[in-house]
C-alpha cells in the first residue's frame, strides 16, 4: 500500500512568479510583440509542472519517494530518517511552499519538502519509524 502526500502550494512563492511573468507578457502584448511571449510559455509550463507534479509517496511501509515534476526524484529509506524539523528555509528544494519540513537521514542526507498535510505526513513516517525526532518551530 502507498500513501501519496501532495505538496502545499505557497502563494508566497507562486504569486511573485506569476505577477512578474504576467507583467512581462502584458507589456509585450501591449506593444504587439507576440513572439517573445512564446518564449515565456516554457517557463509557465515548468512552473505549472513543479506545482502540479510535486508529491511525496510512502511506499510499502519502507521507502519515501520525493518527486518534483521531472526535475528531482529521490528514494529515502524511512528507517534511515533521523529528524523531521519544521522550517521556512528558502533554499531551492522539491517544495512548493516556504512552510516546510526538513528531513535529515543517514550519511548527512537532508531534503526540504512541503506536504500539504504536514501532520498526516509526520504521523505516517512515525508509524513506520517511531525513532524519528520531530522538532517543531516555536510559534510566535
Amino acid at each position: 500500500m502507498k500513501q501519496i502526500f501532495r505538496a502545499k502550494w505557497g502563494m508566497e512563492l507562486l504569486l511573485p512568479i506569476l505577477i512578474v511573468l504576467g507583467m512581462v507578457a502584458a507589456l509585450l502584448l501591449k506593444d504587439g510583440e507576440w513572439l517573445p511571449v512564446l518564449f515565456i510559455s516554457p517557463a509557465l509550463f515548468l512552473i505549472a509542472a513543479i506545482f502540479f507534479f510535486t508529491r511525496y509517496t510512502v511506499h510499502d511501509q519502507k521507502v519515501l519517494e520525493v518527486k518534483c515534476a521531472f526535475l528531482y526524484h529521490k528514494w529515502i529509506g524511512i528507517h534511515t530518517i533521523r529528524i523531521i524539523r519544521e522550517t521556512t528555509n528558502p533554499i531551492s528544494s522539491p517544495a512548493t511552499s516556504l512552510d516546510r519540513l526538513e528531513l535529515v537521514f543517514e550519511h548527512h542526507g537532508r531534503v526540504l519538502i512541503s506536504p500539504a498535510d504536514k501532520e498526516g505526513f509526520i504521523r505516517a513516517l512515525l508509524a513506520i519509524n517511531p525513532g524519528i525526532e520531530v522538532i517543531r518551530r516555536k510559534k510566535k
